[in-house]
């Protein structure tokens, strides 16, 4: 890392988040930099790309790095296995792996395969070195008696050497101070790679394209297929400072079209309206969004 310039004391801290599908990362990320980031869902494996998530508190900026599903052997093959670029690869060059289970469910394969490859590579010296591990054990509302928790973290830390364990709730933000506080006091004297107000390293369309995207699985997870293209056509910025945003979502059949549509197009209207609500959140603005959908037979 390069030193800062004199009088400039800017501190990084890379993160590496770690967690089979569904453990609430995408969540629990969101909650973090308090925007949404990636493609929260339902669905498991819906974080496509390492989507970084950035929170620059004071001098120190938090970086992120929202790593694909680890999966289980055995479940490999029913993915498309161009989303798994290895989480542990994302391990190497960061400060620390933040690693997220659901406190509510039992550990199941997927889950202690990744925790005794985590094992692993805390037992190998030398290039497999794992950086400081911080544990979340998320979903805590979920669990009764709250005992459990207890006798999960105790479990966990006979298996792994974690830096600190925290119990968090992603969805009511209950923990997640605490946790930021450790993460940050990982971080390095180096330049900060974003700007100050930057929460993710994605353009303002690619962030349309995952609230989108993130919306549809919400909604239609069960009728649709994965993968829907979609297409910012316009996006203008009005006088008055508010933003027009035309979007098409690129369907194969006029069945997919009226999924989501609706008999009476009120499907559309209720999307159009939630999109619009969610991106002034993230704009800060007031947005006009516009959807139409398009077939194009394959």
């Amino acid at each position: 890392a390069k030193m800062p310039a004199q009088g400039n004391h800017h501190r990084v801290a890379r993160v590496a988040v770690i967690g089979t599908p569904n453990a609430g990362k995408s969540v629990l990320v969101n909650r973090i930099v308090e925007a949404k980031v990636s493609a929260e869902s339902p669905k498991r494996h819906t974080t496509r790309k390492e989507i970084l998530g950035v929170l620059t508190e004071k001098d120190t900026q938090l970086i992120l790095t929202d790593t694909p599903g680890i999966l289980a052997n055995k479940e490999k093959s029913r993915y498309n296995l161009g989303l798994v670029r290895s989480p542990w690869e994302a391990l190497f060059g960061v400060d620390a792996g933040l690693v997220v289970l659901d406190s509510a469910k039992r550990l199941h394969e997927a889950e202690h395969q990744m925790l005794l490859r985590l094992q692993k590579m805390q037992d190998d010296d030398g290039k497999g070195k794992a950086p400081p591990l911080f544990l979340a054990l998320n979903k805590v509302d979920l669990v009764h008696p709250k005992v459990k928790l207890l006798d999960m973290s105790e479990q966990l830390s006979d298996m792994l050497k974690f830096d600190a364990v925290h119990f968090t709730c992603a969805t009511s933000g209950e923990g997640v101070p605490g946790l930021v506080a450790d993460l940050l006091a990982e971080a390095k004297a180096e330049e900060w790679p974003f700007k100050s107000e930057i929460i993710t390293n994605l353009s303002l369309e690619e962030r349309v394209v995952e609230v989108m995207r993130e919306k549809l699985f919400h909604r239609f997870h069960d009728e649709l297929p994965y993968q829907i293209d979609q297409e910012v056509e316009q996006m203008v910025e009005r006088e008055d400072g508010a933003v027009l945003i035309r979007h098409i979502l690129i369907v194969k059949t006029t069945g997919q079209k009226r999924i989501i549509e609706g008999k009476t197009g009120l499907k559309l209207l209720a999307l159009e309206k939630t999109m619009s609500d969610d991106l002034e959140n993230i704009f800060g603005r007031p947005i006009t969004f516009k959807l139409h959908v398009s077939v194009k037979a394959p």
